[in-house]
């Protein structure tokens, strides 16, 4: 593609700069005209991937994940591609999908691709950055993200009218207001606590509350970007070798760490970044989980298989990978909120529970 990532103002006529990377999603497939369609996206991911989908009126289709590299199955997007008009590729926890099969499939059976890169800013495949596979790609410079502005997004493509229709359509668009601030929160900390108390068996009973609640927020969601937002970024990129850096390092001392000790982690393949460092824990991650947090350990257990908590009928399709990681992930913070002393704590704690149940 002919802008190059992360550099967005170097050709700023691929880069349409967008309140959040949900609207990034929404508008993108809005302004191709797909509407009242399956789009394909992966069965574990962020719950505002689905939201995107929903405002932009389509239906999402959910198709399993691989477990080598955590993103949607190209195999089993093969066996569905005909059955959709679009298809988000997920990078999850900065980790490389294969986003050259699934490319491939998409160009194949022409179907629009949205390469999500939300969590994995500064990553490439051989030197090409990721963002520049997909029709069109997104990134996030929200809270938690690899360049965390605590606000705004960026669509960009090679499709320069695709660009300037999303561009003109935020800029018609509302100032972020408190109350919108409020809504945003409220359906993540409902998500947040569904999942704490009713994962997995009796999320589905939820399920119509949660999506109900979901679509009544769309608005809250649709705000204008902030005029600071290309200026905040490129100057937040001047430090994202560093960033990248920090976070490799501090994964790499997780790794040698649990190495060790008979642990089952992931590691991206090169070119990959470090969101989190994924550790897997059998049988009782839960419990672990519920330690470490009211301990004060910055810790995590995204991204459940999230077709539960939208559809009541989803128990009866099965996604024996997406459910296996939901139940064993944890995810370690490795950013500038964490130093070497916290990673030998939590390491330690770990290690001590994980003795008490062996």
């Amino acid at each position: 593609m002919a802008f190059i990532t992360p550099f967005f103002k170097k050709n700023p006529e691929y880069c349409a700069w967008v309140g959040n990377g949900t609207q990034a999603i929404t508008l993108l497939l809005q302004e191709m005209g797909i509407c009242g369609k399956k789009i394909a996206v992966p069965v574990a991911v962020c719950p505002s991937v689905i939201q995107a989908v929903l405002y932009s009126d389509n239906q999402p289709y959910y198709v399993e994940i691989d477990e080598d590299d955590l993103g949607i199955s190209p195999k089993m997007l093969e066996q569905c591609i005909e059955t959709v008009s679009a298809v988000i590729a997920v990078h999850s926890y900065g980790t490389l999908c294969s986003i050259k099969k699934i490319a491939e499939i998409c160009q194949k059976h022409h179907k629009f691709l949205i390469e999500d890169c939300a969590q994995a800013l500064g990553a490439h495949i051989n030197g090409q950055a990721v963002g520049t596979f997909g029709d069109a790609s997104i990134f996030s410079f929200g809270t938690g993200k690899i360049l965390d502005l605590g606000y705004g997004g960026a669509a960009l493509s090679n499709d320069k009218s695709l660009v300037r229709r999303v561009k003109t359509c935020n800029s018609r668009l509302p100032e972020l207001t408190e109350e919108s601030k409020q809504t945003i929160l409220g359906i993540s900390t409902l998500h947040t606590s569904l999942y704490n108390s009713y994962y997995p068996n009796e999320i589905k009973r939820y399920a119509g509350i949660f999506k109900d609640l979901v679509l009544k927020g769309k608005s809250a969601y649709m705000f204008r970007s902030p005029d600071d937002l290309p200026e905040r970024v490129e100057t937040s990129l001047e430090s994202l070798d560093r960033n990248l850096v920090f976070r490799r390092e501090k994964a790499m001392r997780f790794k040698n760490i649990f190495s060790h000790g008979g642990f089952r982690f992931h590691w991206p393949s090169d070119g990959g970044v470090f969101w989190r460092f994924n550790l897997f824990v059998e049988s009782t991650r839960n419990m672990l989980l519920r330690i470490l947090l009211a301990e004060g350990f910055k810790v995590s257990s995204w991204h459940p298989r999230i077709d539960i908590f939208l559809d009541t009928e989803a128990s009866i399709y099965k996604f024996p990978v997406a459910e296996r990681i939901g139940a064993e992930i944890l995810n370690l913070w490795v950013n500038n909120e964490i130093d070497d002393f916290y990673v030998e704590q939590i390491s330690n704690r770990i290690i001590e529970y994980r003795k008490s149940y062996v």
